[in-house]
């Protein structure tokens, strides 16, 4: 769900109300100008309103009734999941990290654990998807409209797990080169945490285990941007083709 809409609704409800009470109490005498304002705000309050509706009915209809709890078991989709607080995986993290005692090294295995988990993924998702008979989500080619629908599935689908909410920016795919950011709001890993160095390469790995399975596209992903540096709660990751890229097999490219 985009913020604008959200603003876009609050400022047409205000425009509304003041238009309709400036209207009824006739300010300055120009009744038929406050009598406008009222219908455009109200106007566009519906009409954000109805945007954002749209948007949790499309959420609603792909992802809903996902998850249960069957014999101690929490399944989302098709798949069984543990419930664990944020605290409680970036301890254990943190336990690997200072036992390690080696951060590029530390950092690697995170990167290739994620990597590892967002393959795996992106392949439950898929199955899922069909299951409810989203099509798009392996239809063949890779242009830039397919590639934007399969990520806005995943970004959808992920936002809705406990993670945080991903959104892609600014995506460009021209010649087989890919780049853009992919947004993390409020990341699990980042959550109430204070540090001078990025906490978020398991999620660089997830990225580019997404983009490798679900789009067959090599990447390189890089955080640029870490809510546990800045404490907005965003962190971003810059994404780029590698240079091997003209090697993906005919396979891959039929992904």
């Amino acid at each position: 769900m985009k913020n604008w809409k959200l603003t876009a609704s609050g400022i047409g409800l205000i425009i509304g109300v003041l238009g309709a009470v400036a209207t009824f109490y006739q300010v300055f005498g120009a009744r038929l100008i406050w009598a406008v304002f009222a219908i455009l705000g109200i106007c566009i309050f519906f009409w954000s309103l109805a945007a954002i509706l749209r948007d949790i009915g499309s959420v609603v209809a792909t992802f809903g009734s996902r998850w249960r709890l069957i014999h101690g078991q929490l399944m989302i989709g098709n798949t069984i999941n543990v419930a664990l607080r944020a605290k409680t995986i970036q301890r254990i993290l943190t336990t690997f990290e200072d036992a390690l005692s080696d951060m590029p090294r530390f950092r690697n295995i995170l990167r290739t654990a994620g990597e590892a988990v967002g393959k795996e993924f992106a392949g439950d998702l898929r199955a899922e998807l069909l299951q409810r008979r989203v099509d798009s989500i392996v239809e063949a080619g890779r242009t830039e409209r397919i590639i934007k629908e399969k990520l806005k599935l995943w970004c959808k689908y992920d936002s809705s797990t406990g993670m945080g909410v991903f959104t892609i920016e600014n995506l460009n795919y021209r010649h087989n080169r890919i780049d853009g950011v992919v947004t993390l709001r409020n990341s699990f890993l980042s959550f109430d945490r204070h540090t001078t160095k990025p906490t978020c390469s398991f999620i660089e790995g997830y990225i580019t285990g997404i983009f490798h399975q679900l789009l067959g596209i090599s990447v390189e992903v890089r955080e640029t941007r870490c809510n546990s540096m800045i404490g907005d709660g965003v962190c971003e990751f810059a994404i780029s083709s590698k240079d091997d890229e003209k090697k993906l097999t005919k396979t891959q490219r039929s992904n």
